[in-house]
């Protein structure tokens, strides 16, 4: 599950679920060899997104009762709980220059976009909405692209914000049988890829692009 590709393409981390395991975090080359678990603990481990330098991986784990984001160094080494909300904090995406890290908590009874520090300081939140906000995803331009239910129920369409939560306007439309999530930027932040439940036959799944701007999509 979860596969992460290293900025420089030499190796991809994963979460796999073995030998009855909640979930560790792994990394392989893209052949598929040398297949190595960095997280090795008995609770749930996912999630894991590289660091732009590729020197680091931060992922989700409730390690300590409840989902927390961690950090560790690229080989598994100094792995680090970065936030302590008490609440569930889940799905971090990097900065385009690895200072801070995107997530999502329902901390303040609710589902928003927060960002902090890579050490976990200074955690702020971006989003203030009735509805709930996750999968962060953060693009080479400084924007964060995320998933917002549209008040249909757990229907949802994909929105972009700046860094600072300014900005902040719907790439995809609000449908009333249809859904979008995971998004995920090209390397030159000019285009979105995303995952929609949108065409015949309903909640058939398929992965769909479309511009920056929200125009474009196929």
């Amino acid at each position: 599950d979860a596969p992460s590709w290293s900025p420089d393409g030499s190796l991809i981390a994963f979460t796999a679920f073995r030998g009855g395991k909640h979930g560790e975090i792994y990394v392989m080359r893209p052949d598929g060899k040398g297949q190595r678990n960095l997280t090795k603990d008995p609770s749930y481990d996912d999630l894991p997104a590289w660091s732009p330098d590729a020197k680091r991986i931060v992922f989700t784990s409730n390690r300590d009762g409840n989902s927390e984001i961690y950090v560790m160094n690229a080989d598994g080494t100094k792995q680090t709980r970065l936030t302590h909300s008490g609440a569930t904090d889940y799905s971090s995406s990097w900065s385009p220059d690895g200072s801070r890290i995107a997530f999502w908590s329902d901390r303040d009874g609710n589902n928003e976009i927060y960002v902090m520090n890579a050490d976990g300081t200074e955690q702020t939140r971006l989003t203030n909405s009735r509805a709930s906000d996750y999968s962060p995803s953060w693009g080479p331009d400084g924007r964060i692209a995320f998933v917002r239910t549209t008040g249909t129920g757990t229907l949802t369409a994909l929105h972009i914000m700046n860094s600072d939560g300014s900005g902040l306007r719907r790439l995809t439309a609000a449908a009333a049988n249809w859904s979008e999530s995971r998004p995920v930027w090209s390397r030159d932040g000019s285009k979105i890829a995303f995952v929609s439940t949108r065409d015949f036959p309903v909640d058939n799944t398929d992965i769909y692009e479309m511009n920056a701007d929200g125009t474009g999509e196929i």
